[in-house]
């Protein structure tokens, strides 16, 4: 276990596939943040804070610095450090908010704003290091989603094929990568709500308050934990999209299964993949890391 997930705020935005909470503001209580410090402190474990709109009371500030940390919060709000993460939704609206100050942002993007993809990575690739995607709703996706996605990928690695020194995780960090590099959320890292319960991540609290894993003051209690791991995921085990966030909530929403994909996540990561591919061939780079294939699921296989 390397981090620690804190919901600081009901209202923070998503930074990953489930849907922006639509909650009012409430900060986590006080001395529940000073309990989840020191629960934090005695694992060596890193708070990863999921910010609202409140403004952060100089106290919380405070305690917070005690512990490594950083801050995943909307770009609408300044930054407090370089190390923190911004958030940018695409909407309807042309108008994308600044992102100064920091070298890592989420972009989410959902099907029906597939089109304006390029365009906004294109807006922030010279301000930023590193550009994170991450596609909601994919299980909504058909076939004219995925062709337009295609097209879209393909325009980003246009972008990215000269681009130095720049990172844009759907493409090319499947380029350095031999083996899996997913979310693995319950291994690598849990999250703390602010009614003081410990979940998986933040998707499963959003989804159901009651599907916790337990509290700051007891032993986890994660059901099939075994499940978690790559050895008894068997369609996962057999790809190599490494990239691929192999959402467990997303698993479990789309098919019943914690440790199963759906079709819909798994085409998305061979898109991404074979852009990849694609990328190193450009550039003239051997292509063996990631060997040609002739399906987009690996459940084919």
């Amino acid at each position: 276990m390397q981090h620690l997930v804190l919901i600081l705020d009901e209202s923070a935005s998503s930074f990953c596939v489930y849907p922006n909470p639509q909650r009012s503001s409430e900060l986590m209580s006080y001395e529940i943040l000073k309990k989840a410090i020191s629960f934090a402190q005695r694992r060596n474990l890193s708070l990863n804070i999921l910010a609202g709109k409140t403004e952060l009371p100089q106290s919380y500030l405070d305690s917070i610095d005690l512990i490594s940390h950083l801050y995943v919060q909307d770009a609408q709000l300044p930054a407090l450090t370089r190390d923190d993460i911004l958030i940018v939704d695409i909407t309807d609206k042309n108008d994308l908010p600044p992102v100064q100050g920091v070298e890592n942002i989420i972009v989410r993007v959902s099907p029906n704003k597939i089109s304006k993809l390029s365009k906004a990575v294109l807006h922030y690739v010279n301000d930023v290091k590193r550009i994170n995607i991450h596609l909601t709703d994919v299980d909504l996706f058909g076939k004219q989603d995925f062709d337009l996605y295609q097209k879209e990928l393909n325009k980003l690695s246009d972008i990215y094929k000269k681009t130095l020194n720049k990172e844009l995780n759907i493409l090319t960090d499947r380029t350095v990568l031999f083996d899996m590099n997913n979310c693995d959320a319950g291994i690598q890292h849990i999250t703390l709500a602010p009614n003081g319960k410990l979940y998986i991540c933040p998707a499963f609290y959003y989804d159901n308050p009651e599907n916790t894993i337990g509290h700051l003051d007891d032993e986890l209690q994660i059901v099939n934990k075994h499940l978690f791991q790559l050895d008894y995921a068997p369609i996962c085990r057999q790809c190599d999209a490494f990239h691929c966030k192999r959402c467990l909530w997303l698993n479990q929403k789309t098919t019943g299964e914690i440790n199963t994909p759906s079709h819909e996540q798994c085409v998305v990561s061979h898109l991404e993949r074979n852009t990849s591919r694609a990328m190193l061939s450009y550039n003239q780079v051997n292509t063996n890391c990631i060997p040609e294939i002739n399906y987009l699921d690996p459940f084919e296989k």
